[in-house]
């Protein structure tokens, strides 16, 4: 069963592999085949604000906005340079907005996960995690020191989370069941270790150190040890959003802002990312990684499975590398925010032509616009020039059409548990069937073998019993006639008259009435006594 339910998860994988090989194959997307798309405005809000630099987290399908009220503050090191003022819901369908309430000494504790679905802060010894979109809220009571912790991470498989503590000579890394909010692993730093992550499964923990890789199975706590290419000195591990790798910035042999990235997956094979060149990866959130490279600061796309670049983007002389704000799924458009001393406007750049086209979308101030809802939707939110507590959110039609294989990938991308979840499913389901036509087909031979073993004795016993009751009833008949024979010829004396009789059709010889002698069929005469035949 454990055999076919593996198997079952590797159909599924191998399906989706080959979905993924296909896509080259599918046709292009209308919005490309003759250019880059026009985006058209859907709907235009304002949300009422108290600091001049808020910003709006979106959902990754679109439905909300995670509204972020701060300013940025030079003089408070204290909060990281932020002021938080609170936290709010947007809906972009009623356009309604609801306060979150989160104590303000957490406001600047808050976190979101990659899709912004979530939101999660330490609480009086507990972790709140809250969902965007119900408005529900879920305290765990973990039994942590809040002064004791540096950091906490919800884990994707959204079952666990990490929570990194000072305490002690190095530090600690404590993993935490959220369904029985109990400890579940605890790794104590040791001399060297510079950073740890949680891999996506929760099931293995990564502690860059050194010139080493740790990798700790988390279930059994065994630990093997992979040592860095080319002795590289690790300086700290990263993810990708979506992605089971781990990017490991090692340190610049100068000042320069390029370094060497190497990406290990979950059995700890190490290899250079981007082939080897030496870049600075400044978004991992998307899609796809983006980074510089060259004395241009030309902007390159890596896939984060494979770390290998897709893409080589050459920035234009009115664009810098902090303009390009997020990526399409396919990684053909490049979203970027392009400011000069009176105006903002958003462009779309082609990443396989260079092709470039500025969107009808010009701002007064600065704008980070991101890709929503399967890149059919282009969100952009930024602060009003003359009145610095609204903050508008402006809503685009992005009109890139996706091949329906290309959307079969990407679902099959965001649910990933759900398909392999429906691969052992439905593979449970054929193996079930095949059992229980087997089952059938087994039960109907038994059934024909036993039919056909019984039968041929039955009708044996049946013909023994007529030929048994034939040969009664025959020997019946003859006692019969011999004993009216015998009757009739003691009670007269003459020559018995004959028995009217059906005619029977024998062969057997006939005798002499009177003395017994055997005649032949054609006598008239007996032979021996004389008498005539009868």
């Amino acid at each position: 069963m454990f055999k076919s339910i593996r198997k079952g998860g590797r159909i599924a994988a191998v399906a989706i592999g080959i979905v993924a090989a296909l896509t080259p194959l599918a046709a292009p997307p209308a919005a490309l085949a003759d250019g880059l798309p026009t985006p058209e405005l859907e709907k235009s809000l304002a949300v009422d604000v108290e600091g001049e630099d808020s910003s709006a987290r979106v959902t990754d399908d679109g439905n909300y906005a995670i509204i972020a009220d701060y300013d940025y503050d030079l003089y408070d090191n204290y909060n990281d340079n932020y002021v938080y003022y609170g936290y709010s819901r947007l809906d972009f369908k009623s356009g309604e907005v609801t306060p979150i309430d989160i104590p303000k000494s957490c406001l600047s504790d808050v976190q979101s996960t990659w899709d912004n679905k979530y939101l999660y802060w330490l609480e009086d010894g507990k972790v709140i995690v809250y969902s965007v979109e119900d408005q529900q809220r879920v305290a765990h009571s973990i039994q942590v020191k809040k002064s004791e912790v540096n950091g906490i991470e919800l884990n994707e498989d959204g079952s666990s989370l990490t929570a990194y503590c000072s305490n002690g000579k190095y530090g600690k890394v404590c993993v935490f069941n959220l369904q029985s909010n109990e400890k579940t692993f605890t790794y104590k730093f040791e001399k060297g270790d510079l950073d740890a992550l949680l891999s996506r499964d929760g099931k293995r923990l990564y502690v860059c150190s050194n010139r080493k890789l740790k990798i700790i199975d988390i279930p059994d706590g065994s630990t093997s040890i992979k040592e860095m290419p080319g002795n590289a000195q690790c300086n700290g591990v990263t993810r990708a959003c979506r992605s089971d790798k781990l990017l490991i910035e090692t340190t610049s042999d100068d000042d320069s802002l390029y370094t060497t990235y190497f990406m290990a997956d979950y059995d700890g094979n190490i290899d250079k990312v981007a082939d080897g060149n030496k870049i600075s990866i400044y978004d991992t959130w998307g899609k796809y990684i983006l980074a510089i490279t060259g004395e241009n600061y030309d902007t390159i796309v890596i896939d984060p499975n494979t770390g290998k670049q897709i893409r080589y983007l050459i920035k234009n002389d009115d664009e810098d590398w902090i303009d390009n704000t997020d990526i399409s799924r396919d990684g053909n458009i490049v979203l970027a925010s392009i400011s000069n001393d009176s105006s903002t406007v958003v462009r779309l750049i082609d990443t396989k032509t260079g092709q470039r086209v500025d969107c009808k979308i010009k701002l007064d101030s600065y704008c980070s616009p991101e890709f929503v809802d399967n890149d059919q939707k282009i969100v952009v939110d930024y602060s009003d020039a003359e009145d610095p507590t609204k903050m508008h959110i402006d809503v685009y039609k992005s009109n890139i059409h996706y091949s329906p294989i290309e959307k079969l990938i990407f679902f099959a991308q965001d649910n990933m548990p759900i398909v392999i979840g429906g691969g052992i499913a439905l593979v449970l389901m054929i193996i079930g069937g095949i059992a229980v036509v087997c089952i059938r087909r087994k039960k109907r031979a038994a059934a024909q073998t036993s039919i056909a073993g019984t039968a041929p004795k039955a009708k044996k016993h049946k013909r023994s019993r007529h030929k048994k009751y034939a040969q009664q009833e025959q020997v019946a008949q003859q006692s019969s006639a011999d004993s009216a024979f015998d009757t009739q010829w003691q009670t007269s004396g003459e020559p018995l008259t004959d028995i009217s009789q059906q005619p029977v059709a024998s062969s057997a010889p006939k005798f002499c009435r009177h003395c017994g002698t055997p005649l032949v069929p054609e006598a008239k005469f007996c032979p021996k006594c004389g008498h005539p035949v009868e």
